[in-house]
């Protein structure tokens, strides 16, 4: 996961592709919260030191 936003941007692109306008929806592990806790932000919020979602921002 610390690496994924090489093949997360060719997979997005290739999507796009498909379906013009599509937006990428990311799940992933927050070591900070609950077992079962759930939360939804948008991508303008920073990763959190989160190295994937980092990954996939550069990307």
């Amino acid at each position: 996961m610390n690496v994924s936003g090489p093949g997360g941007a060719t997979a997005c692109r290739a999507f796009q592709r498909e379906y013009p306008g599509a937006e990428l929806v990311v799940l992933h592990d927050e070591l900070e919260s609950a077992l079962g806790a759930v939360s939804v932000r948008g991508g303008d919020r920073g990763t959190k030191g989160h190295n994937g979602l980092r990954s996939l921002a550069k990307a």
